[in-house]
């Protein structure tokens, strides 16, 4: 039995008839409903837009904060540039105030994963945002198509026609994370659109370290509205963040498994850490692995505690987030999944217990611990100042050095140390003082703009860069070498 799926289609000032696909006598109809699996999610996500959309939800009038407005207006006035705000300064409000203030434009709003897709479709609803839609939403017309680049970029890739007439309909692109423009998929999408608008969000959206920031700048144009962090810490819009290291003993190996993941004195710092840190408290890893590793650590401390990862279904996810929020949780465990975009105001504290060295990735993680929430003033963020081999080194300070770029202080705590692990040579003696190793690393860091780009040089201990040379015995030999055949070569020549 064939069963049609209808598909919207805008245009300028109201929604145009929508086109009719029927499966099995199109190729698009086969993109669509191709393999059991596709169908069954095809229908889990109708289902979820049908609970949510639908239900009429409470209308939130859009009331936008002054910096706010300044960035609609400028993105009004250029049409065509990014935005620079920090995690919790309100992108979706900012987005939410563009789309309100263009109501006869068609938008294609996209983001990069599923959860970010239903909550800021949930908030574009609050905000009375009109004619909101998924593109898994099919029967419905919308005006605003919220969705994740990866869906729009699958069905594009199949050939679906209803895709392309999408994309040559709409007269405004959002990204959200923009500094994932130059990805295949991504910039495949961009490619094909001519939108007359085209907004980038993000809080680190040139600090790519790949040299790719050209393909953002190509893409969406430079920073058009700039939102400082400290400005809106200090003006109250925003939580403090103290930003703490911890230090760790050095590791014995190499690879992330022996340094991280399989390091127990590391992890048994990270489970004092997470102790005695304010709660409720968010512990980020990379890996399940570790994760699981940390949750049996946290668990002998009486914590109430779980861990999430991607396996975890999407009910899973929000009442892990519900029970955190409401103080039935003392911590969550979560693996990248929650690096960006999860949006948990009451949260007094982070562990980031991942290591790496992405600036984007340090920064992202601080906006989960500033959003503001009554009664909360500071919050606190705390890492591991790893030792042992070069490349743990370099990313504790490369870590430290975008904390500090994001214009937040530093500080250095030698007293977060269990039992059996005593400081190691190379930190300062003085409690609250980075180790010298770091604040070499930092330079002027916290002097810098937020737009600076940070160097793929490496850091070394005589600055941020600066390779010291350093001659051995076969540099000696080879130097004699040379001269010895400049001297034949004279003596020939004479």
């Amino acid at each position: 039995m064939e069963q049609p799926a209808r598909v919207r289609r805008c245009g300028h000032g109201e929604a145009a008839g929508p086109a009719t696909i029927r499966a099995g006598t199109s190729e698009e109809g086969n993109d669509l409903r191709s393999g059991a699996s596709e169908s069954r999610s095809v229908q889990r996500r109708r289902e979820q837009h049908d609970a949510g959309l639908d239900a009429k939800p409470v209308v939130t009038p859009l009331a936008l904060r002054p910096y706010q407005r300044e960035a609609v207006d400028r993105i009004l006035a250029v049409k065509r540039g990014i935005i620079q705000a920090p995690p919790g300064a309100g992108k979706s409000a900012i987005i939410g105030g563009i789309l309100a203030a263009t109501p006869r434009k068609c938008w294609l709003v996209l983001v990069h994963r599923r959860l970010l897709e239903t909550q800021l479709t949930a908030q574009l609803c609050r905000y009375g945002v009109s004619g909101v839609g998924a593109l898994e939403a099919a029967g419905t017309t919308a005006r605003v198509v919220v969705s994740t680049w990866q869906s729009v970029y699958a069905h594009h890739k199949r050939g679906a026609a209803w895709i392309i007439r999408l994309l040559a309909s709409i007269d405004g692109v959002c990204v959200d994370e923009v500094q994932c423009a130059p990805s295949p998929c991504l910039s495949s999408l961009l490619e094909q659109t001519n939108t007359e608008y085209r907004v980038g969000l993000s809080a680190t959206p040139l600090l790519r370290q790949d040299g790719r920031n050209k393909w953002t700048l190509g893409f969406f144009g430079d920073v058009a509205y700039r939102i400082e962090a400290p400005g809106l810490a200090d003006a109250g819009a925003l939580s403090k963040p103290t930003v703490k290291f911890a230090p760790a003993p050095p590791t014995h190996g190499s690879g992330y498994r022996a340094t991280v993941v399989d390091n127990a004195v590391r992890n048994r710092v990270l489970g004092d850490i997470a102790a005695k840190t304010p709660k409720p408290a968010l512990v980020l890893v990379n890996h399940v692995e570790h994760g699981q590793r940390l949750y049996e650590e946290l668990a002998t401390r009486s914590l109430r505690v779980r861990f999430l990862s991607q396996t975890n279904s999407d009910a899973e996810r929000d009442d892990g987030i519900a029970k955190l929020r409401s103080g039935a949780l003392d911590a969550l465990i979560a693996t990248p999944i929650f690096d960006a975009g999860v949006d948990i105001p009451e949260l007094a504290s982070v562990v980031v217990a991942s290591g790496g060295r992405s600036a984007i990735a340090c920064i992202q993680r601080l906006g989960r611990v500033m959003r503001p929430a009554p009664g909360k003033t500071q919050c606190q963020l705390w890492d591991i100042a790893d030792e042992g081999t070069d490349r743990v080194k370099e990313n504790a300070a490369e870590r430290a050095k975008a904390y500090a770029m994001a214009g937040f202080d530093v500080a250095y705590d030698s007293r977060t140390v269990v039992a059996s692990v005593q400081p190691q040579r190379g930190f300062a003696d003085v409690p609250g003082v980075l180790p010298s190793r770091i604040r070499h690393g930092l330079g002027r860091a916290t002097s810098c703009p937020v737009t600076y780009k940070p160097s793929t040089k490496r850091t070394t201990p005589y600055g941020y860069g600066n390779v010291r040379p350093r001659f051995g015995l076969l540099d000696v030999v080879i130097v004699l070498w040379a001269i010895g055949v400049l001297i034949m070569f004279r003596l020939t020549c004479a």
